[in-house]
């Protein structure tokens, strides 16, 4: 081997052996630093899973802070509780990972979902402007849901079956227009609860629905009777009327009933009329009620009569001279 190549080696390992050795002295120099001299930063990290859509209302329920050496924490992570505050998570979190922006979805980008409250569901409704007020029903209405129902043979009622509902959206538009008083589409989502989404799904196929705008600020629940036909025929106060529909009376009515009432009773009149007839006695009676009178009671199986006779002073009955001539009424007085 050549001398200069020799010495090339030695140098060449001396330097090696000079670098490893102040690698290790300064490898030994940072394990011997104590942990406290080291700067951190905190980063806020999930307590728990979360999933895809959580509304953040208190953030220090959802995150908490998690200590990393500075210059290598995640670049991109929140730090901050107040960053978070009203937000809505746009995909699902693990706990302990860590969250940024990008892991948050615009306030305006929220959707219906960020306005209904939990337990409720949105439901499209198809309408045309005569049912929406005219196009007056806008996105954060209250309305009222009549049901008009149709039948086969020309029947038709009308029933409100839900009261002061959420209107989300008219059409595309979640958000009430600042430059429109009126939109004409024709689909309107409402905020229902799952029952209630049975019933007007069921209400949609056998009729058609109305919405009916209610006031800013009035919550009050009002009772109503419907409506029908029979009812609208009537006019009137609709909840005096009812439904229009009316009442079969079964009241079960005794041959007996009335007797305490004097009933209306048609006394043949004379060819030759006398001012002491029981017709003109009848009429006197009507005039003068404080003149006694005799009732005669007259019972034919159910048919049950009552005929009166005007008293004189003397108190017996004025009788017409032609009724005295007459048997059978004779006979019946008897």
């Amino acid at each position: 081997m050549k001398p200069k190549t020799l010495i090339l080696m030695v140098v060449a390992v001396a330097c090696g052996l000079m670098a490893s050795y102040m690698t290790s002295k300064l490898l030994a120099e940072r394990g011997d630093k104590p942990a406290e001299d080291m700067e951190m930063v905190k980063i806020l990290v999930a307590k728990k899973n979360l999933a895809l859509g959580t509304l953040i209302k208190v953030p220090e329920d959802f995150f908490e802070e998690k200590e990393y050496v500075k210059g290598k924490e995640p670049k991109k992570a929140i730090s901050n509780f107040a960053e978070l505050k009203d937000h809505r998570l746009n995909k699902s979190i693990n706990q302990e990972q860590w969250i940024g922006k990008d892991d948050l979805m615009d306030k305006n980008q929220d959707g219906l979902g960020a306005v209904m409250a939990k337990g409720m569901r949105a439901l499209g409704i198809k309408v045309n402007s005569d049912a929406v007020a005219g196009g007056f029903v806008l996105p954060n209405s209250r309305v009222d849901i009549v049901w008009v129902k149709r039948g086969n043979d020309g029947d038709a009622s009308a029933k409100t079956i839900l009261q002061n509902v959420l209107v989300l959206a008219v059409g595309t538009i979640a958000q009430r227009p600042d430059d429109k008083q009126a939109l004409m589409e024709s689909t309107v989502t409402v905020a229902v609860s799952p029952e209630q989404a049975e019933k007007l799904s069921l209400a949609v196929e056998m009729g058609s629905l109305k919405l009916i705008l209610r006031p800013f600020g009035d919550e009050d629940t009002v009772k109503t009777q419907g409506a029908s036909p029979k009812g609208i025929g009537k006019g009137g106060d609709a909840e005096a009327n009812g439904n229009g529909d009316e009442k079969e009376d079964t009241t079960v009515r005794s041959p007996w009933r009335g007797l305490d009432k004097i009933p209306d009773v048609k006394v043949p009149t004379p060819a030759a009329t006398s001012p002491t007839t029981v017709a003109d006695a009848a009429k006197t009676l009507d005039k003068e009620p404080e003149r006694k009178v005799h009732l005669m009671t007259i019972i034919n199986g159910e048919r049950v009569r009552r005929v009166p006779f005007p008293l004189d002073e003397n108190g017996k009955p004025i009788v017409d001279p032609v009724e005295k001539n007459q048997p059978d009424q004779d006979k019946a007085s008897k």
